[in-house]
């Protein structure tokens, strides 16, 4: 048994801790963008790209030097036509993001990597998507869902199962002392008391009101009056979370990952 003193988050109170957040908003409310920040900031990023949408990325860095320190690997599946139904071809995307976590092109496992260092995954949806692919090609299924062949309740909860222990594996960080971010997007669905909310998108509607669990910081991006921001705190029926008081309710997406950073684990370790 341990007191309070001994926990990491007293323990890293004044010193650098590990970041691990859940960014989640609608397609084009500036995810992806709001990276550059912390690219400018001299974070080294490797991102596990199964949207292939780095466009705004490149585009919104500053220091374009800086862009040598950004790693990224894109991950997608192939299909073809079967019949009248668009089946998967090929599925070696979640494969070989896997592998990746292994051996990052030669620079080791996730958990070797050091805190100037971020995995990105962009999308949560696309790389949960990716797993149901790989368990379809896995099982020969080539027909839609609710037909004959198609895929069946079993094959959805193991492509839930990768994703939940993909997620557990990297937000733990006594196991993978890098940080983590994670770009999805909502999907809406009803809660158990029947009222419709925003949850991560994922796989099938089970998996998305749990995802956010394994996050100390979930993060909501919006845009209001033609500017986006970045907001920490509770937004009507969105909840959102940090794993430190900070000192604004909402950042602006220009500089916003890079100011939220600075508060939560502290100034760049090489800065």
């Amino acid at each position: 048994m341990s007191s309070l003193l001994e926990h990491p988050a007293h323990k890293s109170a004044n010193k650098r801790g590990t970041f691990k957040g859940l960014i989640v908003g609608d397609s084009g409310s500036g995810k992806t963008g709001a990276l550059a920040s912390l690219v400018d900031a001299g974070y080294k990023m490797r991102i596990m790209d199964f949207d292939a949408g780095l466009d705004p990325l490149v585009g919104y860095v500053k220091d374009k030097s800086k862009l040598a320190n950004v790693d990224f690997q894109t991950l997608r599946d192939t299909f073809k036509m079967r019949g009248s139904y668009l089946a998967v071809d090929k599925a070696p995307a979640y494969q070989r993001g896997m592998a990746l976590l292994q051996d990052w092109n030669g620079d080791g496992p996730v958990q070797s990597w050091d805190p100037d260092t971020i995995l990105v995954i962009d999308t949560l949806g696309r790389m949960a998507r990716a797993s149901f692919n790989m368990v379809l090609q896995a099982n020969a299924i080539i027909s839609p869902s609710g037909t004959r062949g198609g895929p069946e309740q079993s094959h959805y909860g193991t492509a839930m199962e990768n994703v939940e222990r993909t997620i557990s594996l990297l937000t733990n960080p006594d196991v993978v002392p890098c940080h983590v971010l994670i770009n999805a997007h909502w999907a809406y669905q009803e809660d158990g008391s029947g009222i419709l909310r925003p949850f991560p998108e994922t796989i099938g509607n089970k998996l998305n009101p749990k995802v956010g669990r394994d996050f100390n910081n979930l993060y909501s991006v919006s845009v209001s009056a033609g500017k986006r921001s970045i907001k920490v705190v509770k937004d009507g029926v969105i909840a959102c979370k940090a794993s430190r008081l900070l000192s604004k309710e909402q950042y602006g997406i220009e500089s916003g990952l890079a100011d939220i950073f600075l508060e939560v684990v502290g100034p760049h370790p090489k800065g």
